[in-house]
């Protein structure tokens, strides 16, 4: 084994390398080797695949000898895998892997490398995916998609309605099975959690291959799969099957990202703009080990990232990229989506980045109220332009906003583990709680004046709230959600089963079942409010009484914003707590209850 470091030779203006990979059996005990190509994007003399995977651990495990300078490469567990892999498969040809062929210590070539990396994709001749080693459930999981790829495809040809039952009579796997439990710990792979295979699936110009050691499907049948699931409402199928027999509490990235990947391709396919606060937005849930590149990922596939503003550069901070792309995104009178993104009420990762500015490092699980207007109708500054500008500091925007109301109590959820989808298995703990909480609620709203004086339905309030006046897929509620609201509140009244033992009608269970998806839509992560004036609203969980209720101008929902007392300052400035939904303000209420003013973010 070479004891020098391979040492990576500069790349010229758009060149990137490419990798041949082999195992030397003339050696005791064999060892890997590789060599370069370097060469133009553009001018490819040699067609090549490339690598989506995971990095993991960055730690090294193994070496393998570069024959360009008889230097070593040290490889991570991930990169031994696949090199192992390809050179087991005898796969011919060259390779492109970022974690080698990317000097990774070198931060201009890796940012120039970030920049071009779509344009990679875009020219592979193949692209696979590496999810990992295979799990003893694995060729199962593959096999099973594949069964319902045709039987979907089977039912869609017929032009029959695809239901639980109709799939399971025509795969024959009954639910739960083996094979339900199997494609659910398959969509737990860490791959479908990756933000970077957002722009590889994307910008692949053939048909990505998903490899799980030696199983293999294709991204098209995966992705079919899963949007059929959603779309029919099936996703239970999936979530409802552990190895105990009871509800998984967490929603696999597989099945949530999967859904979003394959829209945002068929945007790609269909040539519709996809602007960077959009694909910011719709690929919150994805992950990267490096902050940044919660942006830096998305640039390549967004249609108005061509700014030098916006251009990959690791010598900064997250802090500085983020404030910077936020004020870029939002300055002077452009769109405020990403500003619903924002505020102190959420979990933040990074401590000291200004309040209006998006913390893309940090998980955000919940519902976007700012990303359903075009279809729930929200227009709270009804269809009055943004009207924003930079400063007067470096860490802070000016804006236009009415003051409405201050927050009075705060009354959060029962906090119980499931308490964001519904379960044959609920504890009758969390049932009781839930039914003592929406009581609250009911008291709440019996005693707002507000809603008495300004002709509110006070039965309608309560269950609208508590969806945020929205159904799946953002869709302003309809008045038949009324009855399912009854059943869902039948449903916490019954003692928990496990399973469905007839406490209640099929029919009651299924409208339950309808009502709480849009509930824990809205919910999930918040909590409601009331107001001084007896308004009634949903808010982060971080908010605090005395926050302030304001229109933003410009903005599709209300804002909580929380004022900052200075003995130095002498106008005043606040924080964003974050949006929120406030019954009676979501459509332009608001702008009557105060006078538009000039407040300072920071």
């Amino acid at each position: 084994m070479s004891s020098g470091k391979h040492q990576y030779h500069p790349l010229g203006h758009r060149n990137i390398r490419l990798l041949k990979a082999w195992r030397d059996d003339n050696k005791l005990p064999a060892e890997l080797k590789c060599e370069y190509l370097l060469a133009p994007l553009d001018e490819l003399p040699v067609s090549y695949t490339a690598i989506s995977y995971v990095w993991g651990d960055p730690t090294a495990v193994s070496q393998i000898i570069c024959n360009n300078d008889g230097g070593y490469l040290s490889l991570s567990a991930s990169a031994t895998e696949i090199l192992n892999a390809i050179v087991e498969a005898r796969v011919p040809g060259y390779f492109w892997i970022d974690q080698l062929c990317i000097n990774q210590v070198d931060k201009q070539e890796k940012a120039d490398q970030v920049r071009m990396m779509g344009e990679i994709f875009a020219s592979a001749n193949n692209v696979i995916a590496w999810l990992g080693v295979p799990t003893v459930d694995s060729n199962m999981a593959t096999s099973f998609v594949v069964t319902l790829f045709n039987a979907m495809k089977k039912l869609a040809s017929r032009n029959a309605v695809i239901t639980a039952d109709s799939l399971c009579q025509n795969t024959g796997c009954e639910h739960p099975s083996p094979q339900w439990l199997a494609l659910r710990n398959f969509l737990k792979r860490p791959w479908f959690e990756r933000l970077w295979i957002v722009q590889e699936i994307i910008m692949a110009s053939g048909e990505m291959i998903l490899l799980c050691g030696n199983f293999s499907i294709t991204w098209n049948a995966l992705a079919e799969v899963i949007v059929t699931i959603e779309t029919n409402g099936l996703s239970r199928l999936i979530l409802q099957n552990t190895d105990n027999g009871e509800d998984d509490p967490d929603a696999p990235g597989g099945l949530l990202n999967t859904a979003c990947v394959h829209a945002m391709k068929k945007m790609r396919d269909m040539r519709q703009p996809i602007d960077l606060q959009f694909a910011l937005i719709y690929c919150l849930r994805f992950k990267a080990t490096d902050p940044r590149d919660k942006l830096f990922a998305l640039l390549g596939l967004a249609t108005d990232a061509d700014d030098p503003v916006l251009r990959p550069n690791y010598r900064v901070s997250a802090r500085e990229v983020f404030t910077a792309s936020g004020r870029y995104m939002m300055t002077p009178n452009k769109s405020l989506r990403i500003l619903h993104i924002a505020g102190i009420g959420w979990s933040r990762r990074i401590q000291d980045l200004p309040s209006w500015v998006s913390d893309w490092s940090a998980p955000h699980r919940a519902i976007i109220f700012g990303d359903m207007v075009d279809n729930a109708g929200y227009r709270a500054s009804a269809s009055l332009p943004s009207n924003v500008k930079a400063g007067p500091g470096l860490d802070s925007i000016t804006l236009k906003a009415v003051f409405i109301d201050t927050t009075h109590v705060c009354l959060p959820q029962p906090d119980v583990t499931l308490s964001w989808r519904l379960t044959y298995a609920g504890s009758n703990k969390y049932r009781h709680a839930m039914v003592g909480w929406v009581d609250q609620l009911r008291a709440a709203v019996d005693s707002s004046s507000y809603y008495s004086n300004n002709g509110f339905d006070k039965n309608d309030v309560l269950w609208r709230v508590l969806i945020a006046n929205t159904i799946r897929p953002g869709l302003p509620a309809r008045e038949e959600y009324r009855h399912f609201f009854e059943s869902w509140l039948l449903f916490h009244h019954q003692p928990a089963a496990n399973g469905n033992d007839g406490s209640i009608d099929k029919s009651t269970w299924d409208e339950a079942w309808t009502f709480n998806g849009p509930f824990s839509d809205a919910m999930e992560a918040r909590v409601i409010f009331t107001t001084k004036r007896g308004l009634i609203g949903i808010g982060p969980p971080y908010m605090q009484p005395r926050d302030l209720v304001c229109i933003i101008i410009g903005a599709q929902t209300p804002f909580l914003v929380r004022k900052i007392i200075s003995a130095t300052e002498q106008a005043p400035m606040y924080e964003v707590v974050g949006d929120c939904y406030v019954h009676g303000l979501m459509n332009g209420e608001g702008l009557g209850m105060g006078q538009e003013e000039d407040i300072i973010l920071i």
